[in-house]
């Protein structure tokens, strides 16, 4: 009969435990993983060498333009699941990207026969 109580007790905890240890093995892989990882690492005052990966990934999407690379760096971030939109915003707004270069005007072509343009030596 004591047999019997302790099997019963063993099934009853192994089916009590086994959603909580299916979900705890749920683990995060590839950009989601970066994402929640440079999340912390972003909000935190000290980088830790396990960082690096996450904080690599971040900082390499750049595009041409500074409005595009910070949509493009929330869109990153957004893939961690779970995370409220405004940490995302404060933590793209704490680390921007380099803002645009000014605008620098194209070369006039060199032509020998107008005056107004000089030509540089070759």
């Amino acid at each position: 009969m004591k047999l019997k109580a302790i099997i019963a007790a063993s099934v009853i905890a192994a089916t009590t435990w086994a959603p909580l240890a299916a979900s705890a093995q749920e683990v995060l892989t590839g950009d989601t993983k970066l994402a929640c990882e440079a999340i912390m690492c972003l909000a935190s005052p000290t980088r830790p060498a396990e960082c690096t990966a996450s904080i690599t990934k971040y900082f390499s999407i750049s595009l041409r333009r500074f409005s595009s690379t910070l949509r493009a760096r929330k869109n990153f971030l957004s893939l961690c699941p779970r995370v409220d939109p405004a940490t995302i915003n404060q933590v793209v707004n704490d680390n921007p990207p380099e803002p645009d270069p000014p605008e620098v005007p194209s070369p006039v072509p060199c032509d020998p026969r107008n005056q107004a343009i000089k030509c540089q030596a070759r």
